[in-house]
């Protein structure tokens, strides 16, 4: 097999392992589904404390006292993504944790094809995708959601908090990465709830240590996670996903746009016959009104991060 070729599928393998395949936000909408925060925020502070451990040991062993360098390298080993870290493989394979799997060959992705869309149309009739859909907060997230908050939220929080990057510049390129080889180019969707993910992902880094104020809202001060004590890092208060997770990261409230007309055309025929076989009325948003709450709430960003044109060909 020649160099290029063996390449190009590596990078293909490590893409789709890293940005996982999309999650689908309808077919299950009306099955029951149990609220998992309390218990989801149970995962999450357990491995809070196993990163404050971790990072104590580190300090310890280098003679150093609360370092943040220390710190957020051993946060990052837990709270990730599903390949680098460990938080959503534990929400994710954890048997009390209520959840929908939706088999690729059941969901709303089902007619997409491998020359339109790499992964989900592709490696995902090989491999069923492995985001779950879960109810946080009253609202229905995928766990693909929780690895752009973690994740890709710690770099918008990076750039912006640590390295003096403006806010605008960090959604732009949130936007650019979303339309491109980590987004719809290999997924075929372009998912303007994983851009919500990401920038309140960031204000959640930011709470970690109250780096710095809240850009969304000032008075917004439900940190710090973690505080510095004389004996090292220390657990100060507990992590709630209900701080940050809204309506805005429903892709059936926040829609998503596809790559072409012919992925869109697709998706809204699905929803069509999840209409007929459940006889309610499946369209996106499906709640108007929570939409433009949403719009409210992020009206004041430099950059847009909710849709309001509905679900839409993204080229």
């Amino acid at each position: 097999m020649p160099f290029i070729v063996k390449k190009t599928l590596f990078s293909l393998f490590i893409i789709s392992s890293i940005a996982g395949a999309e999650i689908d936000s309808f077919t299950t909408r009306f099955y029951p589904l149990e609220d998992m925060t309390v218990e989801i925020n149970e995962v999450a502070n357990r491995y809070l404390k196993i990163g404050i451990k971790n990072a104590n040991l580190k300090d310890h062993k280098k003679g150093k006292h609360c370092s943040k360098k220390y710190l957020y390298k051993q946060l990052r080993k837990l709270f990730r993504n599903h390949v680098f870290g460990e938080f959503t493989n534990a929400i994710n394979n954890d048997p009390s944790i209520d959840r929908h799997t939706i088999p690729f060959h059941h969901s709303i992705f089902r007619k997409f094809y491998p020359w339109e869309s790499i992964i989900q149309g592709g490696l995902s009739r090989i491999k069923d995708p492995s985001a779950k859909l879960y109810k946080v907060n009253g609202v229905f997230i995928g766990s693909d959601k929780f690895e752009h908050f973690l994740g890709s939220g710690f770099d918008y929080f990076q750039n912006v908090y640590l390295k003096g990057k403006s806010l605008a510049s960090v959604l732009k390129k949130g936007h650019k990465i979303e339309g491109g080889i980590m987004g719809s180019t290999t997924t075929g969707v372009y998912a303007w709830a994983d851009i919500v993910a990401n920038y309140n992902g960031m204000r959640f880094w930011n709470q970690m240590l109250m780096t710095g104020e809240d850009l969304l809202d000032p008075n917004f001060k439900v940190g710090p996670y973690i505080s510095c004590g004389q004996d090292g890092w220390q657990a100060a208060n507990p992590i709630d996903f209900s701080d940050y997770v809204d309506d805005a990261f429903d892709e059936g409230i926040n829609c998503s746009w596809f790559r072409t007309k012919s992925l869109t055309r697709k998706i809204k025929y699905q929803m069509k016959r999840i209409s007929i076989k459940t006889g309610k009325t499946v369209t996106c948003p499906m709640d108007p009104q929570k939409l433009k709450d949403m719009v409210d709430k992020y009206k004041d960003l430099p950059v847009k991060i909710i849709n309001t044109k509905g679900q839409r060909a993204y080229k």
